[in-house]
């Protein structure tokens, strides 16, 4: 009212300002009036309170006090005593069957059988009817059998409810929950209902103690819950599902007793669930499994005989560790899952320890498997796992199996006794094997059909067949890893863009690496010892052997039907063979260090286009270098020395052997036996037995040779057609010695201070003209010979000839007289000087490399440049001259651009360049 006057007063202005004032006050005063009425009708109010207040403190007690109730007693029926019952109350129920059902929605009652297993509700067997219904608070029940419901025990909306100690059964579900909280269900007996319990929509329940067997569905179903607890059950021989835990959250199932199920304890479609310190036995299908699973802990279980022992299905972030798993099919399976850890499990007698299937971002850290038929641990169309720290042991078929899968890490792993492969990468990629031992396996570590995998720092020993095998696999690198007394060491098959390098190979029964049927591959800096073969390439094209170390075996390197290979850098040595090739072309073996191999240090038999250059062979008993059987083959730039024979070569043509140092060995430096074709040319040899024998020969060129310190420097038997060119020969016993020799040619030879020059035995039609013999002993030493000794027009110089020369033109006038039958007719009055510094043509003619041979391995007819290039050094080049065809080919001269026409074509065209700016501008 003061309001709507105020507002009168400002509309209606000054004029009304006094009434205003004066109804204002009246009403004041109204008020007042009406407050000291209700003043005194409150102090009377007040009173009659107190006296209330005191009345009720006496009648309270007797009121509310609590109090059992009895039945029947008391009541006939249960429901009749709940009925009548006041919270707080305990209805007391005698022994005895009650057909009835019971509903309680007071709260705080205590409802408790007389014995458990006499005290019975019946609910009659309707499909439609629970026995006992809760939906209150603070609710007790205890001490009943209670049977024949569609629920035995329904708990409904209710919080703080207890149901301990009772025996349900033959129900559909014994006891069912929903939209509740805080309950405590222990110690009860759930038995030969379709469900044990069947709890939906709760959270914080407790449910320890109980024993749910002989369900025909499910032991324990939880479904869209949280914080709930699962402990102490003992839950067995249902036909479902021992424990099932649904769409739901924080919960824990703890050391329960879980045997006979379909599946132990079921996970599916929750989160940061703990499942541990449990025993599962007996699953028909999973001791555990998590389905669409998230952030869940399985640890410390124990399962054994379960049909698979932890099974991990569209799960991630989830950590299976600690577990004893023995028995099943699978110990750990996971499929279609990610960023799962599964550690520190004990896995014994499997089919397969740990499988995994189209999984990601894996780890499987620190288990010990044993005893697995299959699969210690075996990945399958997974990405980016790890597999690390593990002990699998005692008769797995595979330690551990990665097919079609990348980005695999697998280090550190212990791994014995598996009865295939300790490891095996199958049709994947990107992957890294390293820091494993690997021991008493068949195989210790197989790529098949692998790619950019890298195998680094095992260690393997004793494994039956390989230490480590390749197949058909490419862009692998094998490095640093330790291998010993395994069959092989290392084995690639059908392989390609391998690297074998930097590993540590020893006492392998048989290769201690081995490329077959593989290609563009790289062998580099290992240590190979005591294997039968050290390194070996079969039917291989374009590896590269280089800086290994050799040694204590059989054959430091062997190689048969390879080509294109490069062996170089090598140091070999104390191996029967060092280097040998058979049946092999265009392989180069260059700048290898060989020695004490109690054969043959360098060996081709049936061999085609090699250069076997600057290699360093010392003090191989038998012969250093042997090419037999082989054509087109170059020796090149060697050192060679301390052998039987240094160089031999047997039933071979077009070789070239040049610019070796051959020196101190007790037979031959250079050894021609049945061969043809072919050219020795400006070694170096010392000190052997004899510097160059050819035996057997037709069409060999000797040339440029320096031979001194030998017995004979250069020896022929049984031989024709040879050329002997413009060697030099000193110091030996013999500098030239003939036996059983025809239509061969000496020429241009200089021979001096040998005990004897020429020893000529049993020889014919043998031509020998512009030889210098000075000061030897004996010139030469003819025994049944009949031989040219010029060439019609000049014949040699004699350092001891005394005739004259009267004419002045350098021949002397009387012949040089050998023997009855051998003359030279021109003698030269002075040393021949060569008129050219490389043989003549007409010397090697006979010699062209161009001659057809047959080869059991011809090479391809059009190499390609890519895998046929080689390198020719100087050596090779002056080399290459002499084994020139005798058809001659023209060079075109390309004309020279003149010098003196460069300055005025410069000027003129500068003088253009200023008058078309002009021009422009």
């Amino acid at each position: 009212m003061v309001q709507i006057l105020l507002r009168q007063r400002r509309t209606h202005g000054g004029a009304e300002m006094k009434r205003d004032y004066s109804v204002i006050a009246i009403h004041r005063r109204k008020k007042l009036s009406r407050r000291a009425k209700v003043r005194r009708i409150s102090s009377a109010a007040l009173s009659l309170l107190l006296v209330v207040i005191l009345l009720g403190s006496f009648a309270i007690p007797f009121c509310l006090a609590q109090s059992t109730i009895t039945v029947p007693d008391d009541y006939s029926t249960i429901q009749e005593a709940v009925d009548a019952a006041n919270s707080g109350d305990t209805i007391f129920v005698r022994a005895g069957t009650y057909n009835e059902t019971v509903v309680i929605r007071k709260d705080g009652l205590t409802l408790t059988g007389e014995d458990q297993s006499t005290t019975v509700i019946d609910g009659g067997g309707g499909n439609t009817s629970t026995v006992l219904v809760v939906s209150a608070e603070d609710v007790e029940v205890s001490g009943f059998t209670i049977q024949n419901g569609y629920d035995g025990i329904e708990i409904y909306q209710s919080t703080d409810i207890t149901v301990s100690g009772n025996t349900i059964t033959e129900s559909r579900f014994g006891v069912s929950s929903s939209r509740s909280s805080s309950i405590t269900i222990s110690g009860n007996i759930l038995s030969g209902n379709e469900n044990g319990f069947y709890l939906w929509d709760v959270s914080s329940f407790d449910v320890s103690g109980n024993t749910v067997t002989d369900n025909t569905n499910k032991g324990i179903s939880l479904i869209l819950s949280s914080n709930c607890n699962f402990s102490g059950n003992t839950i067995a021989d249902n036909a479902n599902d021992g424990i099932s835990i649904g769409r739901s959250s924080n919960c824990t199932v703890s050391g329960n007793t879980v045997t006979g199920n379909t599946d132990g304890i079921r996970l599916y479609n929750s989160e940061q669930v703990t499942v541990t310190e449990n025993t599962i036995t007996n699953s028909t299908s999973r001791g555990i499994v998590s389905a669409s699973s998230s952030l869940c802990s399985i640890s410390g279980n124990t399962l054994q005989g379960n049909d698979d022992g932890v099974e991990l299905y569209m799960t991630t972030g989830t950590t299976v560790y600690g577990n004893t798993i023995t028995g099943s099919r699978f110990g750990i399976a996971s499929s279609r899952s990610s960023s799962n850890t599964i550690s520190g499990n004990t896995v014994t007698d499997t089919q397969t320890g740990v499988y995994l299937w189209n999984v990601s971002d894996n780890i499987v850290l620190g288990n010990t498997i044993t005893n697995s038929t299959n699969n210690g641990i075996s990945f399958t169309l997974s990405f980016n796992c790890k597999v690390s720290g593990n002990i699998i042991a005692d008769g797995c078929s595979r330690g551990i199996s990665i097919g079609n899968s990348s980005n695999c890490t697998v280090s550190e792993n212990e791994i014995a006794n598996s009865t295939i492969q300790g490891i095996i990468l199958s049709g994947s990629s990107s992957s890294t094997v390293s820091d494993n031992i690997l021991t008493g396996n068949f195989d210790g570590i197989q790529l098949y059909e692998a790619s950019q995998v890298t195998v680094s720092g095992n260690t393997l020993a004793n494994n039956t067949n390989n230490g480590i095998s390749i197949s058909i696999s490419s862009n692998c690198i094998v490095s640093g890893n330790s291998l010993t007394d395994n069959y092989d060491g290392v084995r690639a098959y059908n392989s390609e863009f391998v690297t074998v390098t930097e590993n540590n190979i020893t006492n392998n029964s048989h290769f201690g690496i081995l490329l077959s049927s593989s290609g563009s591959s790289t062998i580099s800096g290992n240590t190979v010892t005591s294997n039968e073969y050290g390194i070996d390439l079969y039917n291989a094209s374009e590896v590269t052997v280089s800086r290994n170390t050799m040694t204590d075996g059989r054959f430091g390197f062997a190689s048969s039907q390879s080509f294109n290979n490069t062996i170089s850098e090598n140091t070999i040595a104390d191996n029967e063979y060092g280097v040998y090739f058979w049946n092999a072309s265009d392989n180069v073996v260059t700048g290898n260090t060989i020695t004490n191999s109690t054969n043959v240090g360098i060996s081709l038999t049936f061999a085609s286009d090699f250069t076997v250059s600057d290699n360093s062979l010392t003090d191989n008993p038998y012969c250093s270098i042997q090419v037999s059987n082989s054509s087109r083959n170059t020796i090149s730039g060697n050192a060679v020395t301390g052998t039987n024979d240094g160089i031999t070569v047997r039933y071979s043509e077009q070789v070239i052997v040049t610019e070796n140092t051959v020196t101190d060995n007790e037979y031959r430096g250079i050894l021609f036996s049945t061969s043809s074709n072919s050219i020795v040319y400006e070694n170096t040899l010392t000190d052997n037995d004899e510097g160059i024998e050819l035996f057997r020969t037709t069409n060999v060129t000797a040339s440029k040779n320096t031979v001194t310190g030998s017995r004979i420097g250069i020896g022929i038997s049984r031989s024709s057609n040879n050329t002997i060119s413009q060697n030099t020969l000193t110091n030996n016993e013999y500098g030239i010695n003939f036996w059983n020799v025809s239509f061969t040619t000496v020429s241009e030879n200089t021979i001096t201070d040998n005990e004897i020059g020429f020893g000529i035995s049993n020889t014919n039609n043998n031509t020998f003209y512009h030889n210098n013999i000075i000061n030897n002993t004996g010139q030469i030493y003819t025994t049944n010979a009949t031989d040219t000794w010029d060439n019609g027009s000049e014949g040699n110089y004699w350092s001891d000839y005394t005739g004259v020369d009267a004419d002045g033109d350098g021949i002397g006038d009387t012949p040089y007289i050998i023997d009855e039958n051998n003359q030279d007719n021109y003698p030269l009055m002075t040393p021949h000087i060569p008129s050219t510094p490389n043989p003549s043509k007409s010397t090697t003619d006979n010699v062209s490399l161009e001659t057809q041979v047959t080869d059991p391995n011809p090479p391809p007819t059009e190499p390609s440049p890519e895998t046929n290039t080689k390198t020719t050094s100087p050596a090779e080049t002056e080399v290459t001259k002499l084994a020139l065809t005798t058809d001659e080919t023209e060079q075109q001269v390309i004309p020279e651009f003149p010098s003196w026409a460069i300055l005025p074509l410069f000027l003129v065209a500068s003088v253009a360049v200023t008058i078309y700016k002009k021009k422009l501008n």
